[in-house]
């Protein structure tokens, strides 16, 4: 399903989503299988702008304890504030990007790459003032 994501082909991951969906219980997966899975779903929900879909898989992630899912998560919560963004929820965006800055710096992975979105996020992206102003 991942690679169909990756590719562009957000609808044939869904498709096979849908065929394997009622035989795959989360159980039975190992968490990090079942990562992967919530985030390649996430990717197709959004690539087809069904952000609140891509949202509940990205939330999933987000709310894992395993320790060798950090990377993937430190990803995803900025990938989730653009699904915020998205959503039309731009008074959330200040907090989710301090709350991401707090994750990024305590598991040492807040480069200077992430700095620039944090910085977007937190302070210029909110204070545009019309959709226009946001995408430039």
């Amino acid at each position: 399903m991942s690679k169909n994501a990756e590719r562009g082909n957000p609808e044939k991951s869904l498709k096979l989503w849908d065929q394997v969906n009622s035989n795959i219980s989360a159980n039975i997966l190992n968490p990090n299988t079942f990562l992967k899975l919530c985030d390649s779903l996430s990717c197709s929900y959004f690539m087809l702008n069904n952000y609140q879909e891509a949202l509940k898989w990205t939330n999933k992630v987000l709310a894992t304890k395993e320790k060798n899912a950090l990377d993937l998560q430190a990803m995803v919560k900025i990938y989730s504030m653009a699904i915020h963004y998205e959503l039309g929820n731009i008074d959330m965006l200040p907090y989710k990007a301090r709350s991401a800055q707090r994750f990024l710096i305590r598991h040492n992975y807040f480069s200077d790459s992430e700095k620039i979105m944090i910085e977007f996020f937190e302070k210029k992206l909110p204070k545009a003032s019309n959709k226009q102003e946001q995408t430039e």
